[in-house]
Protein backbone atom coordinates (compact mmCIF):
# COMPACT_ATOMS: atom_id res chain seq x y z
CA UNK A 1 0.00 0.00 0.00
CA UNK A 2 2.80 2.43 0.87
CA UNK A 3 4.55 1.68 -2.42
CA UNK A 4 1.32 2.43 -4.36
CA UNK A 5 0.81 5.76 -2.62
CA UNK A 6 4.42 6.72 -3.25
CA UNK A 7 4.05 5.90 -6.95
CA UNK A 8 0.94 8.07 -7.25
CA UNK A 9 2.65 10.96 -5.53
CA UNK A 10 5.62 10.55 -7.80
CA UNK A 11 3.49 10.80 -10.93
CA UNK A 12 1.83 13.94 -9.57
CA UNK A 13 5.22 15.51 -8.89
CA UNK A 14 6.35 14.66 -12.43
CA UNK A 15 3.27 16.29 -13.96
CA UNK A 16 3.69 19.41 -11.82
CA UNK A 17 7.38 19.73 -12.59
CA UNK A 18 6.60 19.37 -16.30
CA UNK A 19 4.17 22.30 -16.14
CA UNK A 20 6.70 24.37 -14.21
CA UNK A 21 9.41 23.91 -16.82
CA UNK A 22 9.68 24.65 -20.53
CA UNK A 23 6.62 22.52 -21.25
CA UNK A 24 4.43 25.05 -19.45
CA UNK A 25 5.84 27.88 -21.56
CA UNK A 26 5.22 26.07 -24.84
CA UNK A 27 1.78 25.02 -23.64
CA UNK A 28 0.82 28.64 -22.92
CA UNK A 29 2.00 29.72 -26.38
CA UNK A 30 0.09 26.84 -28.00
CA UNK A 31 -3.04 27.64 -25.99
CA UNK A 32 -3.07 31.20 -27.27
CA UNK A 33 -2.48 30.14 -30.87
CA UNK A 34 -5.47 27.77 -30.97
CA UNK A 35 -7.97 30.18 -29.42
CA UNK A 36 -8.65 32.13 -32.68
CA UNK A 37 -9.65 28.83 -34.28
CA UNK A 38 -12.74 28.85 -32.05
CA UNK A 39 -13.94 31.95 -33.89
CA UNK A 40 -15.16 32.55 -37.45
CA UNK A 41 -14.45 31.27 -40.04
CA UNK A 42 -13.32 28.06 -38.29
CA UNK A 43 -16.03 27.86 -35.57
CA UNK A 44 -14.16 25.20 -33.57
CA UNK A 45 -15.83 26.52 -30.42
CA UNK A 46 -14.58 23.80 -27.97
CA UNK A 47 -11.03 25.06 -28.54
CA UNK A 48 -11.89 28.17 -26.52
CA UNK A 49 -12.40 26.01 -23.43
CA UNK A 50 -9.27 23.97 -24.16
CA UNK A 51 -7.24 27.14 -24.66
CA UNK A 52 -8.19 28.68 -21.31
CA UNK A 53 -7.89 25.33 -19.56
CA UNK A 54 -4.26 24.99 -20.66
CA UNK A 55 -3.55 28.61 -19.72
CA UNK A 56 -5.05 28.22 -16.24
CA UNK A 57 -3.12 25.01 -15.59
CA UNK A 58 0.11 26.63 -16.79
CA UNK A 59 -0.23 29.25 -14.02
CA UNK A 60 -0.29 26.65 -11.25
CA UNK A 61 2.63 26.46 -8.81
CA UNK A 62 4.68 29.28 -10.36
CA UNK A 63 5.69 32.74 -9.22
CA UNK A 64 4.09 35.99 -10.48
CA UNK A 65 7.11 36.73 -12.67
CA UNK A 66 6.79 33.42 -14.50
CA UNK A 67 3.01 33.89 -14.76
CA UNK A 68 3.70 37.25 -16.40
CA UNK A 69 5.95 35.51 -18.93
CA UNK A 70 3.44 32.76 -19.69
CA UNK A 71 0.60 35.24 -19.97
CA UNK A 72 2.71 37.10 -22.49
CA UNK A 73 3.41 33.93 -24.46
CA UNK A 74 -0.30 33.15 -24.49
CA UNK A 75 -0.95 36.65 -25.82
CA UNK A 76 1.70 36.29 -28.53
CA UNK A 77 0.02 33.08 -29.69
CA UNK A 78 -3.47 34.59 -29.46
CA UNK A 79 -2.75 37.88 -31.19
CA UNK A 80 -0.02 36.55 -33.46
CA UNK A 81 -2.59 34.26 -35.08
CA UNK A 82 -5.71 36.32 -34.44
CA UNK A 83 -4.55 39.70 -35.75
CA UNK A 84 -2.24 38.57 -38.54
CA UNK A 85 -4.57 40.42 -40.92
CA UNK A 86 -3.04 43.67 -39.63
CA UNK A 87 0.02 42.85 -41.73
CA UNK A 88 -2.19 42.82 -44.85
CA UNK A 89 -3.78 46.13 -43.84
CA UNK A 90 -0.37 47.78 -43.43
CA UNK A 91 1.46 46.16 -46.35
CA UNK A 92 -1.20 45.81 -49.05
CA UNK A 93 -3.54 48.71 -48.33
CA UNK A 94 -1.06 50.94 -46.49
CA UNK A 95 1.62 50.17 -49.10
CA UNK A 96 4.34 49.74 -46.49
CA UNK A 97 7.30 47.48 -47.22
CA UNK A 98 7.25 43.87 -46.05
CA UNK A 99 9.88 44.59 -43.40
CA UNK A 100 8.11 47.66 -42.05
CA UNK A 101 4.71 45.97 -42.08
CA UNK A 102 6.16 42.92 -40.34
CA UNK A 103 7.86 45.05 -37.71
CA UNK A 104 4.74 47.10 -37.00
CA UNK A 105 2.57 43.99 -36.82
CA UNK A 106 5.00 42.31 -34.42
CA UNK A 107 5.09 45.46 -32.29
CA UNK A 108 1.31 45.55 -32.24
CA UNK A 109 1.12 41.89 -31.19
CA UNK A 110 3.64 42.40 -28.37
CA UNK A 111 1.78 45.48 -27.14
CA UNK A 112 -1.50 43.57 -27.00
CA UNK A 113 0.24 40.62 -25.33
CA UNK A 114 1.27 42.90 -22.48
CA UNK A 115 -2.36 42.79 -21.32
CA UNK A 116 -2.41 39.00 -20.92
CA UNK A 117 1.03 39.15 -19.32
CA UNK A 118 -0.22 41.62 -16.71
CA UNK A 119 -3.31 39.46 -16.27
CA UNK A 120 -1.16 36.49 -15.28
CA UNK A 121 0.96 38.59 -12.94
CA UNK A 122 -2.04 40.06 -11.11
CA UNK A 123 -3.74 36.70 -10.72
CA UNK A 124 -0.66 35.10 -9.19
CA UNK A 125 -0.13 38.07 -6.88
CA UNK A 126 -3.61 37.44 -5.53
CA UNK A 127 -3.61 33.64 -5.43
CA UNK A 128 -0.06 32.94 -4.39
CA UNK A 129 1.86 29.97 -5.83
CA UNK A 130 -1.03 27.55 -5.37
CA UNK A 131 -4.28 28.32 -7.19
CA UNK A 132 -7.16 27.04 -5.10
CA UNK A 133 -10.34 25.47 -6.44
CA UNK A 134 -12.26 28.65 -5.57
CA UNK A 135 -9.70 30.72 -7.45
CA UNK A 136 -10.15 28.53 -10.55
CA UNK A 137 -13.92 28.97 -10.66
CA UNK A 138 -14.29 32.48 -9.24
CA UNK A 139 -11.17 34.63 -9.55
CA UNK A 140 -9.79 33.49 -12.92
CA UNK A 141 -13.08 33.68 -14.88
CA UNK A 142 -13.81 37.15 -13.48
CA UNK A 143 -10.33 38.38 -14.34
CA UNK A 144 -10.65 36.98 -17.87
CA UNK A 145 -13.91 38.85 -18.25
CA UNK A 146 -12.25 42.06 -17.05
CA UNK A 147 -9.44 41.51 -19.56
CA UNK A 148 -11.88 41.24 -22.47
CA UNK A 149 -13.76 44.33 -21.33
CA UNK A 150 -10.54 46.34 -20.87
CA UNK A 151 -9.22 45.26 -24.29
CA UNK A 152 -12.42 46.49 -25.93
CA UNK A 153 -12.18 49.87 -24.16
CA UNK A 154 -8.51 50.86 -23.74
CA UNK A 155 -7.15 53.36 -26.32
CA UNK A 156 -10.45 53.37 -28.26
CA UNK A 157 -10.65 49.60 -27.87
CA UNK A 158 -9.75 46.46 -29.77
CA UNK A 159 -13.05 44.54 -29.81
CA UNK A 160 -11.78 41.45 -31.61
CA UNK A 161 -11.18 37.89 -30.38
CA UNK A 162 -13.80 37.87 -27.61
CA UNK A 163 -14.25 34.16 -27.03
CA UNK A 164 -17.98 34.56 -26.47
CA UNK A 165 -18.52 35.49 -30.12
CA UNK A 166 -17.18 32.09 -31.19
CA UNK A 167 -19.86 30.29 -29.18
CA UNK A 168 -22.67 31.32 -31.52
CA UNK A 169 -22.30 27.95 -33.29
CA UNK A 170 -22.26 25.90 -30.08
CA UNK A 171 -24.48 25.08 -27.10
CA UNK A 172 -23.66 28.35 -25.33
CA UNK A 173 -25.52 30.19 -28.10
CA UNK A 174 -28.60 29.55 -26.00
CA UNK A 175 -27.30 31.79 -23.22
CA UNK A 176 -26.13 34.70 -25.39
CA UNK A 177 -29.63 36.30 -25.61
CA UNK A 178 -29.67 36.32 -21.79
CA UNK A 179 -26.09 37.22 -20.80
CA UNK A 180 -24.66 38.63 -24.03
CA UNK A 181 -21.27 37.91 -25.56
CA UNK A 182 -19.33 38.78 -22.42
CA UNK A 183 -21.58 36.46 -20.43
CA UNK A 184 -20.70 33.66 -22.84
CA UNK A 185 -17.00 34.50 -22.45
CA UNK A 186 -17.37 34.27 -18.68
CA UNK A 187 -19.07 30.86 -18.95
CA UNK A 188 -16.27 29.57 -21.19
CA UNK A 189 -13.71 30.71 -18.61
CA UNK A 190 -15.81 29.23 -15.79
CA UNK A 191 -15.98 25.92 -17.65
CA UNK A 192 -12.21 25.96 -18.09
CA UNK A 193 -11.80 26.66 -14.38
CA UNK A 194 -14.10 23.78 -13.41
CA UNK A 195 -12.23 21.39 -15.70
CA UNK A 196 -8.91 22.59 -14.26
CA UNK A 197 -10.11 21.65 -10.76
CA UNK A 198 -11.38 18.29 -11.99
CA UNK A 199 -8.17 17.44 -13.85
CA UNK A 200 -5.76 18.60 -11.14
CA UNK A 201 -7.72 17.45 -8.07
CA UNK A 202 -10.26 14.90 -9.33
CA UNK A 203 -13.19 16.76 -7.76
CA UNK A 204 -16.16 15.35 -9.64
CA UNK A 205 -18.72 18.02 -8.61
CA UNK A 206 -16.82 20.59 -10.67
CA UNK A 207 -17.17 18.40 -13.76
CA UNK A 208 -20.88 18.31 -13.00
CA UNK A 209 -20.99 22.11 -12.89
CA UNK A 210 -19.34 22.31 -16.32
CA UNK A 211 -21.82 19.82 -17.77
CA UNK A 212 -24.72 21.70 -16.18
CA UNK A 213 -23.58 25.00 -17.75
CA UNK A 214 -23.40 23.59 -21.26
CA UNK A 215 -26.44 21.39 -20.95
CA UNK A 216 -28.56 24.21 -19.56
CA UNK A 217 -27.42 26.60 -22.28
CA UNK A 218 -28.20 23.98 -24.92
CA UNK A 219 -31.75 23.63 -23.57
CA UNK A 220 -32.19 27.40 -23.73
CA UNK A 221 -31.71 27.28 -27.50
CA UNK A 222 -35.30 26.08 -27.77
CA UNK A 223 -36.59 29.31 -26.20
CA UNK A 224 -37.92 31.89 -28.68
CA UNK A 225 -36.57 35.17 -27.29
CA UNK A 226 -38.02 37.35 -30.05
CA UNK A 227 -41.32 37.48 -31.88
CA UNK A 228 -41.93 38.88 -35.37
CA UNK A 229 -43.89 42.13 -35.59
CA UNK A 230 -45.65 43.16 -38.78
CA UNK A 231 -45.14 41.64 -42.18
CA UNK A 232 -41.69 40.40 -43.27
CA UNK A 233 -39.50 42.66 -45.39
CA UNK A 234 -37.14 41.63 -48.16
CA UNK A 235 -33.61 43.00 -48.25
CA UNK A 236 -30.93 42.90 -50.94
CA UNK A 237 -27.23 43.38 -50.27
CA UNK A 238 -25.17 44.63 -53.20
CA UNK A 239 -21.38 44.50 -53.30
CA UNK A 240 -19.43 46.13 -56.10
CA UNK A 241 -16.12 44.43 -55.23
CA UNK A 242 -14.15 47.43 -56.48
CA UNK A 243 -10.43 46.68 -55.88
CA UNK A 244 -9.05 48.65 -52.94
CA UNK A 245 -6.11 49.99 -54.93
CA UNK A 246 -8.43 51.88 -57.31
CA UNK A 247 -11.46 52.39 -55.09
CA UNK A 248 -10.51 55.91 -53.99
CA UNK A 249 -9.11 56.99 -57.34
CA UNK A 250 -11.19 60.03 -58.45
CA UNK A 251 -11.17 58.72 -62.03
CA UNK A 252 -12.88 55.53 -60.79
CA UNK A 253 -15.71 57.36 -59.01
CA UNK A 254 -18.06 57.59 -62.01
CA UNK A 255 -17.66 53.87 -62.79
CA UNK A 256 -18.26 52.94 -59.15
CA UNK A 257 -21.44 55.00 -58.90
CA UNK A 258 -22.77 53.56 -62.15
CA UNK A 259 -21.95 50.04 -60.96
CA UNK A 260 -23.93 50.41 -57.73
CA UNK A 261 -26.85 52.06 -59.49
CA UNK A 262 -27.03 49.20 -62.00
CA UNK A 263 -26.78 46.57 -59.26
CA UNK A 264 -29.55 48.28 -57.29
CA UNK A 265 -31.90 48.44 -60.26
CA UNK A 266 -31.76 44.65 -60.42
CA UNK A 267 -33.45 44.50 -57.02
CA UNK A 268 -36.37 46.94 -57.18
CA UNK A 269 -38.52 44.07 -55.89
CA UNK A 270 -36.78 44.32 -52.49
CA UNK A 271 -38.04 46.54 -49.69
CA UNK A 272 -34.52 47.60 -48.69
CA UNK A 273 -31.26 47.65 -50.67
CA UNK A 274 -28.06 47.96 -48.64
CA UNK A 275 -24.67 49.06 -49.95
CA UNK A 276 -21.37 48.49 -48.09
CA UNK A 277 -19.49 50.94 -45.90
CA UNK A 278 -17.96 53.74 -48.01
CA UNK A 279 -19.43 52.28 -51.20
CA UNK A 280 -19.58 55.83 -52.60
CA UNK A 281 -16.11 57.35 -52.36
CA UNK A 282 -17.07 61.02 -52.27
CA UNK A 283 -18.73 63.29 -49.71
CA UNK A 284 -22.50 63.28 -49.51
CA UNK A 285 -22.85 66.94 -50.47
CA UNK A 286 -20.80 66.30 -53.63
CA UNK A 287 -23.21 63.59 -54.82
CA UNK A 288 -26.51 64.77 -53.37
CA UNK A 289 -28.08 66.66 -56.28
CA UNK A 290 -26.63 64.93 -59.31
CA UNK A 291 -26.73 61.32 -58.12
CA UNK A 292 -28.20 60.48 -54.69
CA UNK A 293 -31.43 62.50 -54.90
CA UNK A 294 -32.43 61.13 -58.36
CA UNK A 295 -31.48 57.58 -57.30
CA UNK A 296 -33.52 57.90 -54.12
CA UNK A 297 -36.51 59.18 -56.06
CA UNK A 298 -36.25 56.27 -58.49
CA UNK A 299 -36.06 53.80 -55.59
CA UNK A 300 -39.12 55.28 -53.86
CA UNK A 301 -41.08 54.96 -57.09
CA UNK A 302 -40.57 51.19 -56.71
CA UNK A 303 -41.39 51.28 -52.94
CA UNK A 304 -37.75 50.52 -52.16
CA UNK A 305 -35.33 52.20 -49.78
CA UNK A 306 -31.58 52.38 -50.33
CA UNK A 307 -29.15 52.50 -47.42
CA UNK A 308 -25.57 53.25 -48.40
CA UNK A 309 -22.23 54.09 -46.83
CA UNK A 310 -20.21 57.18 -47.64
CA UNK A 311 -18.31 60.01 -45.90
CA UNK A 312 -20.35 63.01 -44.73
CA UNK A 313 -18.87 66.48 -44.14
CA UNK A 314 -20.23 68.35 -41.14
CA UNK A 315 -21.93 71.71 -41.59
CA UNK A 316 -18.94 73.40 -39.95
CA UNK A 317 -16.76 72.30 -42.88
CA UNK A 318 -14.08 70.82 -40.60
CA UNK A 319 -15.41 67.53 -39.23
CA UNK A 320 -16.40 64.54 -41.32
CA UNK A 321 -17.92 61.18 -40.52
CA UNK A 322 -17.95 57.62 -41.74
CA UNK A 323 -21.71 57.40 -42.23
CA UNK A 324 -24.67 55.39 -43.41
CA UNK A 325 -27.38 57.31 -45.29
CA UNK A 326 -30.94 56.25 -46.00
CA UNK A 327 -32.20 57.82 -49.24
CA UNK A 328 -35.61 58.55 -47.76
CA UNK A 329 -37.42 61.88 -47.97
CA UNK A 330 -35.82 63.61 -46.13
CA UNK A 331 -32.58 61.57 -45.97
CA UNK A 332 -31.64 60.00 -42.64
CA UNK A 333 -28.04 59.79 -41.39
CA UNK A 334 -26.15 57.58 -38.97
CA UNK A 335 -22.61 58.72 -38.11
CA UNK A 336 -20.17 56.12 -36.84
CA UNK A 337 -19.08 57.16 -33.35
CA UNK A 338 -16.45 54.62 -32.35
CA UNK A 339 -13.57 54.17 -34.77
CA UNK A 340 -11.17 51.34 -34.05
CA UNK A 341 -7.46 50.86 -34.87
CA UNK A 342 -6.72 49.39 -38.31
CA UNK A 343 -10.43 49.10 -39.09
CA UNK A 344 -11.30 52.64 -40.18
Amino acid sequence: MKRSVTAKLGMTDVRQSAWQGAFGNWAALFAGAILPLSLAPFHLYPLAVLSLLILFLSWQDICPRKAFWRGGLFGIGLFGVGVSWVFVAIHVFGQASVLLAGFLTALFVVALSAMTAILGFLIKRLTGPRISSIDYVLLLPIFWLLFEWFKAWFLTGFPWLEIGTGQIEGPLAGIIPVLGVYGASWLVALTAGCLAVFISRRKWPFLGVALFIWGGAWLLQSVAWTQPTGKPITAALVQGNVPQEIKWDPQQLRNTLQLYADLSRQHWDADVIVWPENAATAFYHQLEEGYLAPLGQEARAHDTEIILGLPVLDDNGNDYYNSMVSLTEPPAFYHKRHLVPFGD
